[in-house]
């Protein structure tokens, strides 16, 4: 049975030309990688992209695979993932959650907590206040704030010119203020001391597979609001959509190779110049990308937010917990 299911990622192949040296190199075919790499060759021309993936197909942790005849998928939504989609030009058939789309089981020895997650934060703030009567204050101010420095990164641009970036602290004032701040840190700017709350409220760091002490505040609060606002889940399984981004990025010129294990990052005068791949002899070189070349349009804030994902060094596009080293 397991020998007739064909997953989507399974269509996806090397198709690494060889070559010694790069315009831009990005390790890891994860969605944060892919959607690095297609944002680069969309918005520049004559760039030579080469995209390296120590496994054997697309995805990181959003993937599916098959085990005696069952799919196994390890995603179990997509956020508000629309606009992106638009913009790269994918076409992918969603089912939209409706209702609670999420369950939070939290175990402590033999006792178990159930919590089940509604669309909409407000209906998400009314129902913690419910749990948590005494915590109701502080959790509509946090979802209050949350949304409105959301809705100012929207605003913010991928590529910002020098007059964006001066004008950024009048734009998004929250956004700044929270820039460099955890979301364990954020939990405590609003009181939110109550251990039981504060593992509900850490359901979407869970996402970056990061701790709240060391997760973004900024990412953490877009995963739990373009959750809440829209999220999905694809009628095939879900790696049809890391497969579509790679075909994709391939289609524009972009390469990808497959069964690369990056050991070392060369690092000379405090600048990357290329990578060194597990097996290789010499290394790849990297050309300093030139933004004075790209076109920057304003892009929807979820595709930012997912772009600067990749620079993130807990990312985990790149199917592996394990960094390779910087020489």
């Amino acid at each position: 049975m397991g020998e007739s299911i064909r997953l989507k990622k399974d269509e996806v192949h090397s198709n690494y030309g060889g070559e010694d040296t790069y315009d831009l190199l990005i390790i890891g075919a994860g969605i944060s990688g892919l959607a690095t790499g297609l944002m680069w060759v969309k918005n520049t021309e004559g760039k030579k992209t080469l995209l390296l993936e120590k496994n054997s197909y697309p995805g990181g942790y959003s993937t599916a695979y098959v085990r005696e005849g069952y799919v196994f998928e390890t995603t179990q939504l997509f956020p508000d993932i629309v606009d992106i989609l638009e913009y790269l030009g994918l076409e992918m058939n969603l089912k939209r959650y409706e209702g609670d789309f999420m369950r939070r089981i939290v175990v402590h020895g033999d006792e178990v907590d159930e919590y089940h997650i509604p669309t909409g934060p407000e209906h998400f703030a009314e129902y913690l206040a419910k749990l948590f009567p005494g915590e109701a204050d502080k959790i509509r101010k946090l979802i209050d704030y949350a949304v409105s420095m959301f809705s100012q990164v929207r605003k913010l641009k991928v590529i910002p010119t020098f007059r964006d970036k001066l004008i950024t602290p009048l734009k998004a004032p929250k956004v700044v203020a929270n820039l460099n701040r955890t979301y364990a840190s954020f939990l405590d700017k609003f009181g939110i001391t109550n251990p039981e709350l504060r593992e509900v409220m850490e359901t979407f760091t869970s996402f970056s597979g990061v701790p709240s002490a060391r997760a973004s505040s900024i990412l953490a609060i877009g995963a739990m609001l373009t959750s809440m606002t829209r999220c999905f889940r694809p009628y095939g399984f879900y790696d049809e959509f890391p497969a579509k981004m790679a075909l994709l990025f391939q289609e524009l010129q972009g390469e990808i190779r497959f069964n690369a294990e990056v050991e070392k990052i060369i690092v000379e005068d405090g600048k990357a110049v290329g990578v060194r791949v597990k097996g290789d002899d010499g290394m790849i070189q990297a050309q300093a990308p030139s933004h004075e070349n790209a076109c920057c349009p304003s892009l929807p804030a979820e595709i930012r937010a997912w772009a600067l994902w990749r620079h993130d060094e807990r990312d985990s596009g790149c199917g592996s917990s394990a960094q390779p080293d910087i020489q």
